[in-house]
């Protein structure tokens, strides 16, 4: 047997000869083209895992991540045993894992962790810890190198509490809220963690008589927190929640409404670009049967209309959970399980809530009455389910604008007034119905043509005044032809609203007629300057001069 350099020789030789080449040939160009189209495609990206690496050495359990500005993840947990304490590692952006760290002190069990990275890429970690008596919320802040800082107790002692959860704001402050009872009802808290670490004072917001737990929170551009949780009120469990402002104030506390009939439970919040917040649970109607509900809160914090989501027949929202997400046109994808009353199957089911926008209709325009310089605008509308409308006069805005607006003094010249429609989650039309009008102290007019052609000796100037409201009108004028000038006869005019009238001047005398009506013929240039004043019955002047050349 020939060796395989050998046997390639052979081949090679081979190919030399006539009858075989031509197909070695195209053979050889083929894997060069194939070989160029592989250089010249555009590189595909194909997902792939590696194999998993084990974190913890010994029995694990509830693992929250986080990842940073740096693609780093941090990666926390509660180690049950041998000693019950939370633990974390940094996974470097390569995948790479560091040290193992145990965070909670060893002594008293701990659980319940939770984790949130800042804009420094620090971690700060919070989770639930026995002081030997009670249960209490802890948190650790981790530097951007994973480093621990101490760690501090923000919950109160004497009573217990749990749940704990975080967010963090464009200050890198965390916020952080849990229940905790006061003896008789469990209550929602919340403590403010400078960007240090450091735990400011804490606050009970949720209202006392009524139980509260399943706390959630989101932060808004505002740095403000919205905090939600599920209330045990008299009439049944309701969520609730309450906005702490940028700087730690709390506003008042806000009860959901409800679609269905009985409790509700598993409050989950986002916000949006537009810092609004929007609020999804698990509400039930009658045999308890599961649907998941919804609603949005302005930025102001208006409570917006409540939405069922879950509307098949035949299935129940039964499991728990719903989750939601905002995407960048602040558009919310909201899931959750649903059941198969008659099957038992467990479709998953996924809705996302469309931006539409009030359409702003004006059905009978602006109207403007005008009397001693005073503008009173009054517009109608077609649309309806709206809670307000933004009206907005040149630069000046202003809100709620659906009875009469009156100004005083406005200037003459041209205006523009345009309505939007404001629905009830504050959203704005987008595109205003405009009107443009004009404002005269005196609502007439006045007009002439530019060129009037006379008559052999009847010499008239013609001017026509319009009257949009009771008028005196007062023309005065003198014709010019070459060097000479003569006056024409003053004409007064009383016109009432809505009527027109034309005014017309002669000359003063007949002798001065006929002196211009020679002029024309000889083909000299005439030209009347006349001046129409206006006046209303509230004094109220405008006057306008007008230049007419005259034709033979």
């Amino acid at each position: 047997m020939g060796s395989p350099v050998s046997g390639a020789i052979d081949q090679a030789d081979a190919t030399r000869q006539g009858p075989q080449r031509p197909t070695h040939l195209l053979a050889a160009l083929a894997a060069a083209c194939f070989g160029l189209a592989l250089l010249a495609a555009p590189a595909s990206a194909f997902l792939s895992y590696p194999e998993s690496q084990t974190l913890s050495d010994h029995t694990g359990a509830n693992p929250q991540v986080a990842i940073d500005g740096s693609d780093r993840a941090t990666v926390v947990w509660w180690q049950l045993y041998p000693n019950g304490r939370i633990e974390s590692v940094r996974i470097a952006a390569d995948g790479t894992p560091g040290p193992v760290q145990a965070l909670s002190e060893i002594g008293h069990d701990a659980f319940s962790p939770q984790v949130a990275i800042d804009g420094s890429d620090r971690a700060t970690v919070v989770w639930v810890r026995s002081d030997g008596t009670n249960t209490r919320i802890q948190s650790v802040r981790l530097a951007s190198d994973g480093t621990p800082g101490p760690v501090q107790t923000v919950s109160e002692a004497g009573e217990g509490a749990g749940s704990p959860q975080i967010a963090i704001d464009g200050s890198d402050r965390a916020t952080v809220a849990w229940y905790r009872s006061d003896g008789a009802n469990d209550r929602i808290q919340s403590v403010r963690l400078a960007a240090d670490g450091t735990p400011g004072p804490v606050q009970t917001v949720s209202e006392a008589g009524a139980g509260a737990g399943s706390p959630q929170i989101a932060i808004d551009g505002s740095d403000r927190a919205t905090v939600v949780w599920n209330a045990s009120l008299p009439g049944g469990d309701l969520i609730q929640l309450v906005r702490v402002g940028a700087h730690g104030t709390r506003g008042a506390v806000e009860t959901l409404p409800e679609i269905g009939d009985s409790d509700t439970s598993e409050p989950q919040v986002a916000i949006d670009g537009s810092d609004r917040a929007t609020v999804v649970w698990r509400g039930s109607i009658c045999c308890s049967v599961g649907i998941v509900e919804s609603a949005r809160l302005t930025a102001k914090g208006t409570v917006g209309r409540v939405f069922r989501l879950s509307k098949r027949e035949g299935f129940h929202s039964s499991t728990p959970n719903p989750q939601l997400a905002i995407d960048g046109a602040d558009r919310a994808t909201i899931t959750w399980p649903e059941q198969d009353i008659t099957t038992g199957a467990r479709p998953i089911e996924a809705v996302r809530a469309e931006i539409t926008y009030p359409q702003t209709s004006i059905t009978k325009g602006v109207s403007k009455l005008i009397h001693r310089s005073r503008v009173r605008f009054k517009f109608e509308s077609s649309v309806s389910a709206v809670s307000s409308f933004e009206c907005k006069l040149d630069k000046k805005r202003f809100k709620r604008c659906t009875s009469p607006r009156r100004y005083r003094s406005l200037a003459e010249g041209r205006h523009k007034f345009s309505v939007r429609a404001i629905d009830d989650e504050g959203d704005v039309d987008p595109t205003p119905a405009e009107r443009s009008f004009t404002v005269d102290t005196v609502q007439g007019s006045v007009a002439a043509k530019k060129k009037q052609k006379q008559k052999g000796s009847n010499i008239l100037v013609k001017a026509k005044v319009k009257a949009r409201e009771r008028l005196t009108a007062k023309a005065t004028g003198r014709i010019e032809v070459g060097k000479r000038s003569f006056d024409l006869e003053t004409k007064t005019r009383r016109l009432s609203s809505g009527s027109s009238k034309r005014l017309k001047l002669r000359p003063e005398g007949s002798k001065d007629a006929a002196k211009i009506a020679d002029a024309l013929r000889k083909g000299k240039k005439a030209k009347a300057k006349v001046t129409v004043k206006l006046a209303d019955r509230a004094g109220n002047k405008k006057s306008k001069m007008l230049s007419v050349r005259l034709k033979g």
